[in-house]
């Protein structure tokens, strides 16, 4: 039931953002007040436990995608990259803003969840420079790529113009990162036109 009733209130937030009342969500599933209040004392426990789920769910997936050893380097950041919430639906960017300005705390627990997160890639990528798959990069700055990348290509209009999934561009976006943008054969001839203006 409590599952139940987290996955309904988000759809209550994606709809009216945190300020959804308890007496909607109740309405929503077809139950009374009183045994909402059962399962969650208020709405900020609610909202708290939402966050605390997807949060384990999407750290529990990662380390599993990090430890998976039948999963090459390349397929292991496409796979943590491509993580979402399998629990509930996507929460709405405007939802994550009223959780950043009226739950601060809160907030702030997700973000650094997050961060620790991307620390899993970064040793993605930094194990792929010590075993000389990856050649040696500054691990910071794509980080700071992939995230931008990520939250660029998040946008569901976006995604429906493209006709692409979000993991088909995921795909995409690793692809670029991993082989850069020009052909093999055309580097030497670019890097030996650097060296002649140099």
């Amino acid at each position: 039931m409590k599952m139940r009733i987290m996955a309904a209130a988000m759809e209550e937030m994606n709809e009216f953002g945190v300020r959804f009342t308890m007496s909607n969500l109740a309405a929503r599933l077809a139950i009374s007040k009183r045994t909402l209040y059962e399962h969650f004392d208020s709405k900020e426990v609610l909202i708290e436990a939402i966050v605390d789920v997807i949060i384990l769910d999407m750290q529990t997936q990662r380390q599993r995608i990090l430890e998976d050893p039948y999963l090459g380097l390349k397929e292991k950041l496409i796979k943590m990259l491509s993580v979402r919430p399998a629990t509930f639906i996507k929460m709405e960017d405007r939802v994550k803003l009223d959780l950043r300005r009226q739950f601060p705390g809160l907030w702030k627990r997700a973000h650094e969840s997050t961060e620790a997160q991307w620390d899993m890639i970064d040793e993605v990528l930094r194990e792929g420079i010590d075993e000389g798959c990856f050649r040696p990069i500054h691990v910071p700055v794509v980080r700071k790529l992939l995230q931008g990348a990520v939250n660029e290509i998040s946008d569901y209009d976006f995604l429906l113009e493209q006709r692409k999934t979000f993991h088909e561009m995921i795909g995409f976006i690793t692809d670029i990162v991993i082989y850069g943008i020009m052909l093999p054969d055309k580097q030497e001839e670019a890097t030996d036109l650097t060296a002649r203006k140099e």
